[in-house]
């Protein structure tokens, strides 16, 4: 249904490219845990859990010439062709977390668990298929390395469930009849979830760097970014971003930024 198309007709194609020495991926982790038992048939556990992750699929532009000043396509490593969208397996990220649960058997009618993670998470771009996974500069990708997309700092969890004493086999209204089919055998329960906001990125439109780049241009961070009451309409300082000079890319670390918790 589509007409036949002349590669030759092409101005400057993109092409799409795959690593010819393509390794698979893969995770090292280890973690240590303590726990210890409590009065009233409660137990509390810390631990410490981490992880690297090595050779992670990620986009690199290896047609992208460094800043600066003259015509992009003339001084790309292949002038006749635009960006690469490079599929390679040289991403690395980072984990390093500490956890705390403390729970409660089931005794008397009550039940309870609670759990709280502080964590890092860092890589050095996003995974191909997010928002952002172009770096912002394919010639420094280490320049990229910060938090990840998915990074949570805090997050607590906690729920429990009492039985309320009352009706048969209970401590009040122990008897059958009306007041036990109106009361008795009741069940009280709650879930509370609490997580710390996302991270995201300071954005500039154009090209600064003059490079053609396919990744998110950054901004020069020159101030505080934090407000005291942040809020939609100024959620963080704006004045602390400005434009970064000709032929340079934004110092501002990626994901620098949080988004609400919940």
């Amino acid at each position: 249904g589509f007409p036949s198309v002349n590669p030759a007709d092409a101005e400057f194609p993109i092409l799409i490219t795959v690593d010819q020495r393509f390794r698979s991926p893969y995770y090292d982790q280890w973690n240590i845990a303590v726990q210890r038992s409590l009065p009233w048939d409660t137990s509390i556990e810390l631990a410490y859990v981490a992880n690297r992750g090595h050779r992670l699929q990620v986009l690199r532009d290896q047609n992208q010439p460094p800043p600066g000043p003259g015509d992009v396509q003339e001084r790309r490593p292949y002038p006749v062709y635009g960006n690469f969208a490079s599929i390679r397996n040289d991403g690395r990220s980072s984990y390093n977390g500490f956890q705390v649960r403390l729970s409660k058997r089931l005794t008397q009618g009550f039940w309870m668990l609670a759990s709280y993670t502080y964590g890092v998470a860092k890589s050095d771009q996003g995974e191909i298929g997010l928002a952002s996974p172009w770096p912002q500069n394919s010639l420094d990708v280490a320049s990229d390395y910060g938090r990840s997309d998915g990074d949570q700092t805090h997050k607590l969890s906690t729920s429990f469930t009492w039985d309320l004493p009352f009706g048969v086999g209970r401590c009040w209204l122990n008897e059958s009849g009306l007041l036990d089919v109106l009361f008795g055998g009741w069940q009280l329960g709650a879930i509370f979830n609490y997580g710390s906001g996302f991270p995201f990125t300071p954005l500039i439109g154009g090209d600064q760097s003059n490079t053609g780049t396919f990744g998110s241009v950054r901004p020069d961070l020159v101030g505080d970014p934090s407000v005291k009451d942040p809020n939609p309409n100024r959620w963080f300082n704006t004045g602390a971003y400005q434009s970064p000079g000709l032929y340079t890319f934004g110092n501002a670390p990626r994901n620098s930024l949080t988004g609400p918790s919940y």
